[in-house]
């Protein structure tokens, strides 16, 4: 068993942007952390793209961040999933995508395809595209509508439509029977807006009520005007002919767990949530993975986890704690548990008041999390604790909001430092994601914000001299692998997590350290041989 106390300090949000468009985090921010990186251990871990099962560059969110972190392993996440199937010829050879085209024929009516493009799903999502109408085509399906559903990463700004318009104008111009019908910002479509803009998006894509534009690009381009973040651009028409009527069949591209349920039941029995004349309904509905709902049919399902961070520290009696904001705790135990809402650890949550005053009620929730933290360290019972400090919560969160926040996160780091420090611990800090935001600043202008490809590691352990160790880079799954080699405990059988604590120095360092004496020594030589050179030539010597 390691020594104790072994605290884990989970930074939510906090990401490291080495191309620093606007990068809040700094010295004068966060003086207690740049100590940290400076004088122990430290790395940086992957927290997007390949390096957490997203497409490239792709970024995570804190739900992602937990999952590969509990599993010890990169999780494989929707998108790539596909990837694989098309790749294995598995993508078009199932009977729930079948029956839906089969609805489609038999009624000779549309097949409408919901799919969600920018920056956050990369070009992998216009190539599952074209894949579906070349197959829609190769098999006679004569009218095919296209929905579109704008998502942007912050890199751009939330303006990356330009990128992948000219993908969809050679879809268009290639295939003369597919239509553009409708687009709309991604969170339209997802299932935690509520109910009152599903309705909305219902009333734009069944009915036609809505804005109507003939140029896409120009629509686009009015909402960013109006300060609409992509995910927030208003669902307009962009053909009439396109809207959903009630013999055709859908298929959803739900690369995210919290898109179309509600909506895709609303296609299907509209009366169970509004008053309609719609009648006589027969739309048959797809997904790519299973809807929360009963009305639709899904053609994949998520491999089981198998591997769970909580299971290794269980089946060696270690002793944990979970402190996190009650809000947080249900994630964080689901995946650090492999994925099962089994309680698994003993957890204490903390309040978080709704006051209004972002700043005074976040550093309360930040203060009363190191007091019950400082409080677990001094009972001396538990041999491993996690503490969960959440960089950005709320809403209208502002870039000088996340300053504030990382400060008064700052200060508790140090407080919990001195504590651990003072009785000889561990302390490790990092995080399971960086903030992946576009936020507004002082003057109102739309900033970039820590976009989340790297987060900090850092192992702060007086055993564990940096000439002696150093942490190697690796994705973030290597988190938990660390931690449990650091107390003893077997990994599960499939976890590919790497230990991150290397014995051995900084190699790179020493090289470059010896190389400069080398320069030196060879400088000094070369200036003594040219003064003497000099004195022979003047004769002095």
């Amino acid at each position: 068993m390691s020594k104790k106390p072994f605290v884990v300090c989970l930074l939510d949000g906090m990401g490291i942007e080495e191309a620093k468009s606007y990068n809040v985090y700094n010295s004068d921010v966060m003086p207690t952390l740049d100590e940290f990186t400076n004088r122990y251990l430290f790395c940086t871990l992957n927290s997007s793209g390949r390096g957490v099962g997203l497409s490239e560059n792709a970024s995570a969110t804190k739900e992602i961040g937990y999952l590969n972190i509990g599993a010890g392993s990169i999780v494989k996440q929707s998108i790539e999933i596909i990837n694989s199937k098309i790749e294995n010829n598995l993508f078009l050879e199932n009977d729930a995508l079948k029956s839906v085209i089969e609805h489609v024929k038999t009624n000779n009516s549309t097949f409408h395809i919901i799919t969600l493009i920018g920056d956050r799903y990369g070009e992998d999502s216009i190539v599952h595209l074209r894949k579906m109408i070349e197959y829609c085509n190769s098999i006679g399906v004569k009218s095919i509508c296209i929905h579109l559903y704008l998502g942007a990463n912050n890199n751009s700004l939330n303006k990356s439509f330009s990128k992948y318009t000219p993908m969809i104008h050679r879809i268009l111009n290639l295939y003369p029977n597919v239509k553009l019908s409708i687009i709309a910002g991604i969170r339209h479509l997802k299932d935690s807006s509520g109910i009152t803009i599903t309705k909305e998006l219902y009333k734009v894509t069944v009915g036609g009520v809505g804005e109507h534009w003939i140029n896409y690009n120009e629509a686009v381009t009015s909402n960013y005007k109006r300060n609409n973040l992509e995910e927030n651009i208003v669902p307009f028409i962009v053909s009439t002919d396109g809207l959903i009527k009630n013999t055709d069949g859908v298929f959803l591209f739900n690369y995210e767990n919290d898109l179309g349920s509600v909506y895709t039941d609303l296609l299907v029995q509209p009366n169970k949530y509004m008053y309609t004349n719609n009648t006589g309904i027969n739309i048959k509905v797809a997904s790519l993975f299973p809807l929360q709902n009963q009305t639709s049919v899904a053609c994949f399902t998520y491999e089981p986890i198998k591997t769970s961070f909580y299971g290794c520290l269980n089946n060696s009696g270690i002793k944990h704690l979970l402190i996190a904001p009650k809000d947080n705790i249900a994630y964080i135990n689901y995946y650090f548990n492999g994925c099962n809402n089994a309680q698994a650890t003993q957890v204490l949550g903390i309040d978080i008041p709704n006051t209004g005053n972002y700043d005074n009620d976040l550093n309360s929730v930040y203060q009363a999390t190191t007091s019950k933290l400082i409080e677990a360290i001094n009972s001396n019972y538990y041999d491993l604790i996690i503490v969960d400090y959440n960089l950005a919560t709320g809403s209208n969160i502002t870039t000088e909001n996340i300053k504030k926040s990382m400060s008064n996160v700052d200060l508790c780091l140090k407080q919990i430092y001195n504590q651990v420090i003072g009785v000889n611990g561990i302390m490790y800090v990092t995080s399971c994601y960086g903030i992946n935001e576009v936020l507004y600043n002082h003057k109102e202008e739309l900033v970039n914000i820590n976009f989340s490809k790297k987060v900090p590691f850092i192992i702060i352990d007086n055993d564990l001299p940096r000439d002696k160790y150093s942490v190697s880079s690796g994705n973030i799954s290597d988190i938990s692998t660390t931690i449990l080699n650091a107390l003893n405990v077997p990994i599960m059988d499939g976890m590919n997590g790497k230990n991150l604590l290397v014995f051995g120095g900084n190699t790179a360092k020493k090289k470059k350290g010896k190389s400069k004496t080398i320069l030196i020594i060879v400088i000094f030589v070369i200036i003594i041989a040219v003064a003497v050179f000099g004195l022979y030539y003047l004769g002095y010597i």
